[in-house]
């Protein structure tokens, strides 16, 4: 068995701000997440702003209607 060379440890007085630091990232990324779904849920009652009804009269769109291609 080999010893791990010194130059693959990580120094322990930098291992929490890194951590922090991607902690961090991971936090923004969440947020611009979050965010992005916000929007999307906006636009898509703008587009239908009414709950879906069992009975509803339209039929779902599955691309088998005219000019579908």
């Amino acid at each position: 068995m080999s010893a791990i060379p010194d130059s693959t440890l990580a120094d322990p007085a930098q291992l929490i701000p890194d951590q922090q630091g991607d902690l961090a990232e991971c936090r923004a990324e969440r947020d611009e997440a979050r965010a992005q779904r916000a929007a999307i849920a906006k636009v898509l009652g703008v587009i239908d702003p009414s709950p879906v009804r069992a009975d509803s009269r339209s039929p779902p769109l599955d691309g088998g209607g005219p000019g579908w291609g």
